[in-house]
């Protein structure tokens, strides 16, 4: 069984020339992280049954040394039936045999003046 993993970020950074480059970044270096086979930190994918945490998706983030703070992450997960729902893996068991793959994900980018 395969679980779509999306997520919803809300970011805030004081550099309005950035916030699309931002954007960008997160979006492509996250499906990157979440691959089932070649993300995690260690490059060696997910184990069946192990998805990520929203720390380790936090944690993630703060190593791409963007130029901006991490407000908010939402996970929600889309089984094989199409059913979207708020994911929280901490207090959420996911079946034995599922494997997280990576969705869509969107990046709000607040702009702070200095």
């Amino acid at each position: 069984m395969f679980i779509k993993l999306n997520t919803e970020i809300w970011a805030t950074t004081t550099n309005i020339d950035q916030a699309f480059e931002i954007q960008n970044t997160i979006k492509t270096q996250l499906s990157k992280f979440l691959h089932p086979v070649s993300g995690n930190f260690d490059k060696q994918g997910w184990g069946i049954g192990t998805p990520p945490q929203k720390n380790q998706i936090y944690s993630f983030l703060k190593t791409l040394n963007l130029n901006c703070v991490i407000n908010k992450i939402v996970l929600t997960g889309q089984n094989d039936s199409a059913e979207f729902y708020e994911i929280d893996y901490e207090n959420t068991a996911v079946p034995i045999f599922s494997a997280v793959i990576s969705g869509e994900h969107n990046v709000h980018v607040d702009i702070l003046k200095e």
